[in-house]
């Protein structure tokens, strides 16, 4: 099995399917991130395969690549690994959406729909992280009741904490989560994809 087909399956599951909710002006829903599947598997999103990532997924909007662990077919049944692509799939579909938000909203709302997806594929059971954007992000969820309701705005006022902890995590305390998140819509490639 390709690693594309790994990824189109994750976001067509019945747990991408079953979100539903707005941020910063980008409808995140199953109806949406079925649409990132779908550029996945015509290839206007490539999936390429990395053995140095630190993480199950990235998504790089300037080449509209998500690039991925090499046995992402192991993540199959890690629910952490699988919402990791859930993350990477919402940048993928503001991308693809030109949506235009800075760098904080694009992170929170990946992370806010990461946790969802976790703990919609845990049947509605929270967990316990000692990583403080992870904690943020379940509390908007369950705040705002995003695995029970449908439609649901998140506000900005909504997640405070969430934008503190993204703020105060090294992988983010030296970029500019002000500037734009650069989404532009996916291109037309020709030539290699995936160096």
């Amino acid at each position: 099995m390709a690693l594309s087909d790994d990824v189109v399956a994750i976001l067509k599951d019945e747990h991408c399917r079953k979100m539903d909710f707005f941020i910063s002006g980008l409808h995140i829903d199953g109806t949406g991130l079925g649409d990132v599947a779908k550029q996945v598997a015509d290839g206007g999103i490539a999936v390429c395969g990395r053995d140095d990532l630190k993480t199950a997924g990235r998504y790089r909007a300037t080449r509209d690549e998500l690039q991925v662990q090499n046995d992402l077919a192991g993540a199959l049944t890690d629910e952490t690994k699988r919402a990791v692509i859930v993350h990477e799939a919402v940048h993928a579909l503001s991308d693809m959406r030109s949506q235009k938000m800075n760098d904080m909203e694009a992170e929170s709302a990946a992370f806010i729909a990461q946790a969802l997806y976790q703990l919609k594929y845990r049947g509605g059971k929270t967990w316990k992280s000692k990583v403080p954007i992870f904690v943020a992000a379940l509390d908007v969820v369950v705040a705002k009741q995003l695995n029970e309701k449908t439609g649901v705005t998140v506000a900005w006022d909504d997640y405070t904490e969430l934008r503190k902890a993204i703020q105060e995590d090294t992988n983010y305390a030296k970029k500019d989560l002000n500037a734009s998140a650069g989404y532009n819509g996916i291109k037309k490639h020709s030539g290699a994809r995936c160096q």
